[in-house]
């Protein structure tokens, strides 16, 4: 802790909501901490455990800014990574990727002051810095006669003389390690970039002692594909340089654990503690699997156990099933064997479908979870390269061709059932209690432009679907519909909880990966992770075969974990719910002997079967663990608290760094809106890149969590929000999301189902990335979307939003509301579509009501946001109503830069 006398400030001037540039008065900075990195210490670094808070004695707020330095040649030699205004009695934390530093480099924490007036004011500042995940992808110069090692060869370029090109195989931050370069005697620039761009650093051996110099370079995020240029001023006379270096990327969380194909037809692994070491699987470790012309549950399920026997040690065992082969299994189960592989304290297994098809072929599929694979209290297990089918989806579907009136708030549907689809009654509802939904009909897996994402059977209507006289024709009266289902487009009947669940972890189980899975079988959902960590899902395809209509029934990917879900190179398409939704675990605070000092008595929340939300059991001891950060929210007004850290935890008592003022402790018919509490680092730290989502009824990615990363993926066909970041009190689910980090994505076509639309349910602003704080409702405040926001709290803290590609959007690209330093750069906006109904809803906010009294669209929508950089977005083909950038009545210290709206030159302009 550092107690330091301060500056008294002028407050911050209104952002205005205009594209032209803003920056703050010229300053003279005062730095109150420093540090720079040691000889020989370069890396990744972050920093953690960060508190600054100031008095309530401040004359006016205090402007905070945390600039990161880098020596050498760089083209950008510093980056403003953390921009905030504190307030009086504000406290805050500042933990933040800091990139690639080599020594030398350091970071300043600054007050910009704009008086020279000196006050007591004191600051209490505090925090640890420290490297964080590197992970090594390829080294220079490589061996090419070296066994078990990955050096990605065929992913270089090299010419001694003129210049070295690595094309990187993943979207990652990116950076040169332990990287170093001589001349051999002659003078030589050495210059580094990213495929044909300008130089990111240009090093200059002249000007370095005896021609020698450092190539550790932080190389920024690099898109799949690109490539790396390390590029040399010598002619074909001169020596090539000396140089060696590693390719190395930085990551949320840990690499996830890989498998290889070898040269000898087998799996190999790769570890993440050594990504670039491939292990041996033996040819003696593998059990075949025969194949029989009857069912083949049970010879799967026996090999699993005899791969179990076998392991011992740290060596790898696996099960493999014949290559092209088929296997039936489930059709010799009843209803009460429904999960096909269970491996319970099982370590290095890898299961390899060898391009096999597995044929699930259980008796009530449609009509309850089949799950795969699941693991409880298991490490290092992979399930790869297998093709899963089913004989009968979990759903019914077929044409609308009638909607009667609506009549105390129902209508009724008449709809004629497809070819080939199962019966809505036998097959998928019997008891004729069923929910709706509206699909495109020209576009399977989509759900229809305007439509609720789902409309509940009707309560008054007993059976809610029915039959006719028709056996091809079926009514289905259902509530919730605001005149929405338009004759013509599909209506299909589900079973949420039915299909196939390709995996299910539990317990302490960590490092499970599918990989090279193509799921072909409708189901319950990829995966459900439940409190586990470093779980994987590469090159993975989840999608409807033929012309089918859903991939999943609900969640594709839904739970939590210490160290969240990988994704990467996936498709995941046709999802009758959320693609992914990530959440912490609610708690609750409940009276104890002492109210008032540091140590509290926690409950899980459960939702009881009449919805009341009550304290259940005591948090298991890996739910909160010492070093842990605790957050208090009131679901009531949407305010945080406070937070602290776990010092210690026993059977439910956690002691904390500090006491938290305002706890609302749960008392009977509380419900959910007593003090509610998440541990932030039970649900975070998520890593998306390199895959394709498409066509969900609802959100893309679901986030109550933090530090996530979400890189370049592709967006489309999504009825809401394709980024979705807010806590659900009423649900409830948090916590609020921060720490999130968003880049080179594309969203095309999204957001047009009917609570987009009319900012309903959930939904507050209609935006391809929305992000805020969600209250539970406010009476006083109307019975529209405000009735939900929180306008003085930053609880979304810590956001970047690079280099997006937004097109065929509607309403806003992006919105940000309750949130501390706020970085949103290089986005480029294309083609908005006109939708008269979204416009209509958006005429009734001030902030987007033209002059005219017409509702404006807003790229850029920001509220109740403290600390913002908006630098080099671009905005082409914008109605000259609509607007580039807005900024709300309480956004404070924001900075505009770049910014460009109209055609966008190409290169050769």
């Amino acid at each position: 802790m550092v107690i330091l006398l301060l500056a008294g400030l002028v407050p911050e001037v209104q952002a205005s909501d205009e594209i032209a540039n803003q920056v703050r008065t010229p300053t003279v900075p005062q730095i109150i901490s420093s540090f720079t990195v040691p000889e020989g210490q370069g890396g990744f670094y972050e920093i953690v455990d960060s508190v600054l808070g100031v008095e309530q004695a401040i004359a006016a707020p205090i402007d905070f800014e945390l600039i990161v330095h880098r020596k050498g040649g760089y083209a950008r030699s510093q980056d403003t990574v953390v921009m905030t205004q504190l307030d009086r009695g504000d406290e805050i934390e500042f933990d933040v990727f800091l990139g690639y530093l080599d020594s030398g480099d350091h970071i300043d924490l600054l007050l910009i002051t704009k008086s020279g007036q000196v006050t007591p004011n004191v600051l209490q500042i505090d925090y640890n810095v420290r490297t964080t995940t590197q992970i090594p992808v390829s080294v220079f110069p490589f061996n090419e006669t070296a066994e078990n090692t990955v050096n990605v060869i065929e992913n270089w370029t090299v010419d001694r003389h003129s210049k070295l090109s690595f094309q990187v195989p993943n979207s990652g931050y990116y950076a040169l390690h332990d990287g170093w370069v001589n001349s051999i005697g002659e003078p030589m620039d050495v210059a580094i970039s990213i495929d044909d761009n300008e130089p990111l650093r240009l090093i200059r051996l002249a000007d370095q002692p005896e021609g020698r110099a450092s190539l550790s370079t932080n190389l920024g995020y690099v898109a799949k594909g690109s490539s790396i240029n390390i590029s040399f001023n010598l002619g074909e006379e001169a020596s090539p340089p000396d140089l060696g270096f590693t390719v190395i990327e930085w990551a949320p969380r840990r690499a996830p654990l890989r498998v290889h194909r070898g040269a000898d037809g087998y799996l190999d692994v790769i570890e993440p503690e050594n990504p670039l070491q491939v292990v041996d699987v033996p040819v003696e470790n593998w059990v075949d699997v025969p194949v029989t012309d009857g069912d083949s549950l049970s010879a799967i399920r026996q090999s699993f156990k005899t791969a179990q026997l076998m392991q011992s040690g740290e060596d790898y065992v696996g099960v493999r099933l014949k290559a092209g082969a088929t296997y039936k299994i489930g059709s010799e189960t009843d209803g009460r064997d429904s999960e096909a592989f269970k491996l319970v304290n099982a370590k290095r297994i890898i299961f390899d479908g060898n391009g096999a098809t597995m044929l699930t072929e259980f008796p009530e599929q449609q009509r309850q979870d089949t799950i795969l694979f699941s693991t409880n209290d298991c490490q290092n297990i992979v399930f790869a390269d297998l093709t899963v089918d089913d004989v009968a989806p979990p759903y019914a579907i077929g044409e609308i061709s009638h909607v009667g009136p609506q009549t105390n708030g129902n209508q009724t549907v008449t709809f004629r059932m497809d070819e080939n689809s199962a019966h809505p009654l036998n097959d998928i509802r019997p008891n004729g209690k069923a929910n709706g939904y509206s699909y495109n009909p020209q576009i399977p897996g989509r759900l229809a432009e305007g439509s609720w994402p789902h409309y509940p059977g009707a309560r008054s209507s007993s059976p809610q679907l029915r039959a006719t006289d028709d056996p091809k024709v079926f009514e289905h009266t259902v509530t919730r519909t605001n005149n929405s289902i338009k004759a013509g487009n599909k209506w299909l009947v589900k079973n949420k909880l039915a299909g196939v669940i390709y995996l299910i972890t539990r317990g302490s189980s960590e490092n499970i990966t599918l990989s090279g899975i193509n799921a072909l079988a409708c189901g319950g959902g990829a995966l459900r992770n439940w409190n586990t960590s470093a779980i994987n899902i590469l090159n993975c395809r989840f999608e409807p075969k033929d012309r089918e209509w859903l991939g999943a029934t609900s969640d594709a990917v839904h739970g939590r974990g210490r160290e969240g879900v990988w994704i990467e190179d996936t498709r995941l398409v046709g999802v009758c719910e959320d693609i992914m939704n990530t959440y912490g675990l609610t708690m609750l605070v409940i009276p104890d002997k002492d109210n008032d000092d540091n140590t509290f008595a926690i409950r899980l929340g459960k939702r009881q079967k009449d919805r009341k939300f009550q304290p259940s059991a005591i948090p298991p001891q890996d739910y909160i663990k010492a070093g842990d950060r605790l957050v208090f929210f009131n679901p009531k007004t949407g305010a945080i608290l406070g937070d602290a850290i776990v010092k210690s935890y026993q059977r439910g008592r956690a002691t904390l760094s500090r006491p938290i003022d305002g706890i609302d402790t749960w008392e009977k018919g509380d419900d959910a809106t007593s003090t509610v509490v998440y541990n932030q680092d039970l649900a975070a730290r998520f890593f998306v890149r390199d895959s394709y989502f498409a066509d969900s009824m609802r959100f893309g990615i679901y986030i109550k969590a933090q530090g996530g990363v979400i890189f370049n993926n592709h967006f489309e066909g999504l009825a809401s929000s394709p980024i979705f970041a807010a806590n659900e009190p009423s649900w409830p689910e948090g916590p609020p999301a921060n720490h999130l980090w968003i880049q080179g994505n594309t969203f095309i076509h999204n957001n047009f189902d009917y609570c987009t639309r009319n900012r309903e349910h959930l939904i507050v602003d209609p935006a391809n990335i929305s992000i805020y704080t969600r209250r539970l409702k406010d009476v006083s405040a109307g019975n529209d979307f405000r009735a939900f926001t929180v306008n003085d709290q930053y609880s979304n803290n810590h956001i970047k939003i690079i280099g997006n590609t937004f097109k065929q959007w509607r309403g806003m690209g992006i919105s940000v509301r309750n949130a501390r330093n706020v970085f949103i750069a290089d986005n480029l906006f294309l083609n908005p579509i006109e939708d008269a109904e979204l416009r209509s809803t958006l005429r009734k906010d001030s902030d987007l009501r033209t002059e005219n009294g017409a509702g404006a669209y807003a790229a850029i929508y920001l509220n109740c946001v403290n600390g913002a950089q908006l630098v080099g977005n671009q905005f082409q083909d914008l109605p000259a109503t609509d607007r580039p950038i807005v900024t709300s009545s309480n956004v404070v210290y924001v900075e505009k830069s770049g910014n460009v709206s109209g055609p966008i030159k190409s290169a050769s302009q």
